[in-house]
């Protein structure tokens, strides 16, 4: 939204003063943002969603038998990690190792219960491609 057009000269900003300095006791609206502040896109619903335009950096750290991705989920911005093993306990699933770049679906598993999520999916539900050196 941009400012309202004034034909006068122009005003500075009025920057919001603390109560020490101003003199005057902060509202209660004020305080109850300052003591209660909003989880960081916490109240995105969930929802199976991709988007191609997404282009997510994470970071990469070996795990014992898996490389573990760490970084922001492009949909909801919560920390997520994923992880891809190297080798499976049953030994007949599929494996990667020193694949120079490889693409594969990450998801969100922010951990957090994002509204209307399934029982046991503590995520915003987002996926979305993602190349890698494995």
């Amino acid at each position: 939204m941009g400012e309202p057009a004034n034909s006068g000269p122009e005003q500075p900003a009025k920057e919001p003063q603390h109560a020490a300095d101003a003199g005057n006791p902060p509202s209660p609206e004020a305080t109850a943002a300052r003591e209660n502040p909003a989880p960081p896109a916490a109240l995105t619903g969930w929802a199976e969603i991709t988007n191609p335009n997404w282009k997510p950096s994470f970071t990469r750290e070996q795990a014992g038998l898996a490389l573990v991705f760490t970084g922001k989920c492009p949909s909801c911005t919560h920390d997520t990690m994923f992880s891809v093993p190297f080798a499976r306990p049953d030994a007949s699933a599929q494996t990667y190792r020193n694949i120079p770049a490889a693409t594969f679906t990450m998801y969100c598993e922010c951990g957090y219960p994002h509204p209307g999520h399934p029982d046991g999916d503590n995520s915003c539900g987002a996926y979305w491609p993602y190349e890698a050196e494995l």
